[in-house]
């Protein structure tokens, strides 16, 4: 398993297809990109007792934050709603409204999981068996505050996280993490990077690279800055799943990827702060869709 953002960024270079995805990099120098500012994550003091109790909290939830759809018989989508919240953010809430530190990092969340199950936590949640199962991995025994306190020690040093450090999360929680472009690990860091940033606590996420999930490609599809070809397109608009690993799902993901590196590189800024700046950015793609992939990588 790599830990180079140079081998990384190689393996997007190898999945990129223009026959079935093309980047315009002419679009991408017309736009007047907004310099992004850094995330920043505020956590209730639930939450976020200590640095290590803030990364830890940002592991378990990120462990679960993908696939926030359900394709139906129809043909619809449906959306994961839990209150207000729709998607990532009603997982965030969920998981607030629950977690507390009385103890070990998510013994009492763990608990809970186990008392009434995921959907009495988090409303009605895609993909809810393996959810539970993934957090169950996540929460037991000690190994959630054992790995946040070494990474909380190697960024009090540095200050930085790196590729390195989602390769660990990969590599000690498999179900969770384990993804060739890493997506929710490097979510993961860069969450926990916004939270001690909070905290008034700066850590360097210039190692990271985009997120590949299905939004973020969306977005830059909507501005013009990635081209679908007509089979692709038809897909994507028509709610047809692409298989995980397939040439047009590699594809979107390392598109994704490679766009957000161009766009870092002509703002002077990281490609987590692209990515986040368009995940923010959502509502200019109005009510176009995305594409579509039973995974638990994102």
């Amino acid at each position: 398993m790599s830990t180079s953002r140079a081998d990384l960024l190689n393996l997007a270079n190898a999945h990129y297809s223009p026959s079935l995805l093309a980047i315009n990099e002419n679009q991408i120098a017309n736009i007047e990109w907004p310099i992004p500012s850094p995330m920043v994550v505020e956590l209730p003091d639930a939450c976020a007792k200590s640095p290590i109790d803030s990364v830890a909290f940002i592991i378990a939830m990120s462990s679960l934050n993908y696939r926030f759809w359900e394709l139906l018989p129809s043909g619809a989508l449906e959306r994961y709603r839990h209150g207000s919240k729709t998607g990532a953010r009603a997982l965030m809430k969920g998981f607030e409204a629950h977690w507390s530190n009385p103890g070990a990092p998510g013994k009492h969340f763990l608990h809970q999981l186990r008392q009434h199950g995921i959907e009495a936590l988090l409303g009605p949640i895609p993909d809810p068996d393996s959810r539970e199962a993934i957090l169950i991995d996540v929460l037991a025994g000690d190994v959630l505050e054992e790995v946040s306190t070494e990474l909380w020690r190697d960024v009090n040093q540095t200050p930085r996280v790196t590729l390195k450090h989602a390769a660990v999360l990969a590599q000690t929680w498999p179900s969770a993490f384990d993804d060739p472009y890493f997506k929710k690990a490097q979510l993961a860091l860069a969450m926990a990077a916004a939270a001690l940033r909070a905290q008034g606590i700066v850590a360097d996420t210039s190692d990271l690279t985009a997120f590949a999930d299905y939004q973020v490609p969306r977005v830059l599809r909507a501005l013009g800055v990635l081209t679908y070809s007509n089979e692709l397109e038809a897909a994507v608009d028509g709610h047809l799943p692409l298989a995980e690993d397939s040439a047009e799902e590699l594809a979107i993901r390392s598109a994704t990827i490679l766009a957000c590196e161009s766009i870092a590189l002509q703002r002077g800024c990281t490609a987590a702060e692209v990515d986040n700046m368009l995940w923010l950015a959502q509502d200019v793609a109005g009510s176009s869709r995305f594409h579509l992939t039973f995974t638990t990588r994102y």
